[in-house]
């Protein structure tokens, strides 16, 4: 089924975070694409897990709590180290350090996975299903950087001729490289407008190529402007990026009060990020979450890649309520 005639011609407002949501290889921490489906497999899957005594395990019948598999992998196989000053101070790591146990538990995901699986509480039909799930989405994630099923939605917006325009908008110094990905999709695409969050307002870090003033006029636009903003600059075939504030986010307690703000009563509005489920990370504008809740769309990266029409649904779903 496809969009109901009535919102065909309806312009649509698409934010989508970038890492894990619709950029599938991470280059930045050296990520290829076995190691980016290994670790949205992680992510998801929950079960008891063989015991480990400092990262050895102990027996291959003896079989721990309940949890996902990066969570056993950073509780059991590579803890944060425990002689470590930030660590005994309850505080954060450093980049360094951080960056390398990141390294070190992708590794160990990469070594570990398939047996401890194979000994995990999983049934074994379930086990066999996702060794046979694991090479065709290996061969989607190496497809290019962009996930497929995010290049089959530009492609049945554009079959369906319904306009709409692009927002990355993400925690981290990403964007910049897949905004030049998603405009290289399309030669019809405009580059929108860089820019990012500090405290409360969207602070423009460049003009708009498309040539959109802002509403107010100013380079800086308070939360309460959002929408309006967003309605002006938006226009068909731009493409923008903003950078959110991880930091306040963070040292707030990652509650959905400081999180990535998202312009809801816009009614074609939708928002897709991978982490929303496991954290609130999303923060609708309005207050008014129940309006939104069928627009935030929690992104599994393991169904994105087996299914080239995932996002498309979600618009269908999300139109035909």
């Amino acid at each position: 089924t496809y969009l109901t005639p009535t919102l065909t011609a309806a312009m649509l407002y698409l934010f989508f975070d970038v890492n894990g949501t619709i950029a599938c290889l991470d280059t930045v921490r050296g990520k290829g694409a076995e190691d980016v489906v290994l670790g949205q497999l992680a992510k998801r899957l929950k079960a008891r897990w063989p015991k480990r005594s400092e990262g050895v395990q102990t027996s291959s019948l003896d079989l721990g709590e309940i949890q996902t598999y990066e969570s056993y992998i950073k509780n059991e196989v590579v803890p944060r180290p425990a002689n470590d000053e930030q660590t005994r101070k309850g505080g954060g790591l450093s980049s360094e350090l951080s960056s390398q146990l990141k390294a070190e538990r992708t590794a160990a995901i990469r070594a570990n996975f398939w047996n401890d699986l194979r000994l995990s509480s999983l049934p074994s039909e379930e086990c066999e299903f996702l060794r046979q799930g694991m090479e065709p989405r290996v061969k989607a994630a190496e497809q290019g950087m962009l996930v497929p099923a995010f290049k089959m939605l530009l492609k049945n917006l554009r079959k369906h001729q319904i306009p709409f325009s692009i927002v990355l908008s993400s925690f981290g110094h990403d964007t910049d490289e897949i905004l030049d990905q998603v405009l290289q999709l399309d030669c019809q695409f405009r580059r929108g407008q860089r820019a990012h969050f500090e405290g409360d307002a969207l602070v423009l870090d460049t003009a708009s190529d498309a040539g959109q003033p802002t509403p107010s006029g100013t380079a800086t636009i308070p939360l309460e402007q959002l929408k309006e903003h967003c309605l002006a600059v938006m226009q068909p075939d731009t493409v923008h990026a903003w950078t959110n504030d991880y930091n306040r986010w963070h040292l707030a307690g990652e509650t959905c009060d400081f999180a990535k703000p998202f312009p809801d009563s816009i009614p074609t509005a939708h928002f897709w990020d991978d982490n929303h489920i496991y954290k609130q990370i999303v923060r609708p504008i309005s207050g008014a979450e129940a309006q939104s809740v069928s627009r935030i769309h929690c992104v599994d990266m393991w169904e994105a890649l087996g299914n080239e029409d995932y996002f498309w649904a979600h618009v269908q779903c999300s139109a035909n309520r």
